[in-house]
């Protein structure tokens, strides 16, 4: 019987499954990015990262490895959240990577020094924020890009 006469097959295959249905690679990846799941992720990575940094900063002994957790938290976390593609979401990342360690400068009292050491948190944060794609991702959205003109 097929799933005309009423009767459900859970185990039946789909009546039209074909590929060319699917979105094109490139699609996927843009409608997945996400500039408020950006924000979400390195806030949600910001907070703890900068509390643990606190407290090194507060203890006398200080790592020179911890002074960049915050960063490498925060832009993980707007990797995975955000799941961006863009310059736009690195620049998220950086700039919100730059606001708590702006804050915890505030309420911390950091010598120049100390500032200077946490500055590239910045920057690791706004290099991780982008995703990383696979060669064949990559191609797709070159083609894509210099299909509708943003390659020209």
């Amino acid at each position: 019987m097929s799933e005309s006469d009423g009767e459900f097959r859970p185990y039946a295959p789909p009546a039209a499954s074909n590929l060319s249905d699917a979105p094109p690679l490139a699609t996927q990846l843009l409608d997945e990015q996400s500039l408020v799941g950006t924000v979400v992720g390195a806030v949600s990575g910001g907070v703890p990262g900068y509390v643990f940094y606190t407290m090194v900063v507060l203890s006398n002994v200080a790592p020179a490895i911890a002074f960049f957790i915050p960063g490498v938290v925060i832009g993980f976390g707007a990797k995975w959240v955000g799941r961006g593609l863009t310059v736009m979401h690195a620049l998220v990342a950086a700039g919100i990577a730059l606001l708590g360690l702006l804050s915890c400068l505030f309420f911390v009292k950091l010598t120049p020094v100390g500032f200077l050491m946490s500055l590239p948190n910045v920057l690791i944060a706004g290099l991780l924020a982008k995703r990383s794609l696979t060669r064949e991702q990559a191609k797709a959205l070159y083609d894509y890009r210099w299909q509708h003109g943003a390659g020209r």
